[in-house]
C-alpha cells in the first residue's frame, strides 16, 4: 500500500480562505478533551492560528506522503482556481 493520507476538507477550505483573505483576525473555540475525567471544555483562540496549522499539516502531508485522497462530492468549497488539483509534472 502506497503512503497515503485521507485528508479533511475543512482543512482545504481553511487554506483556500487563508489565501484568498488572508490571516483571520476574529476568534474561535477549540475543544480542549480531559480524558482522565471524562469532560471538556471550550478554549478562545485565534481563527489565524487553526489556518496556519491547516497550512503546515498540508504542508507536511504534500512532502511526506505518496498520494494525498479528499473528499471530490466538496471541492468546489475550497479551490474554486483548481490550483490543488492532481497535475502531472515530468522532471
Amino acid at each position: 500500500m502506497p503512503n497515503q493520507i485521507l485528508l479533511d476538507n475543512w482543512t482545504l477550505q481553511e487554506i483556500s480562505q487563508l489565501g484568498q483573505s488572508g490571516l483571520l483576525s476574529d476568534q474561535t473555540d477549540k475543544l480542549i478533551v480531559d480524558q482522565k475525567n471524562d469532560t471538556h471544555s471550550f478554549e478562545k483562540i485565534s481563527s489565524g492560528l487553526i489556518q496556519l496549522q491547516a497550512l503546515f499539516s498540508f504542508l507536511q502531508n504534500l512532502v511526506l506522503r505518496e498520494t494525498i485522497i479528499t473528499d471530490s462530492r466538496f471541492i468546489q468549497v475550497w479551490d474554486g482556481s483548481n490550483s490543488l488539483k492532481k497535475s502531472n509534472l515530468t522532471g
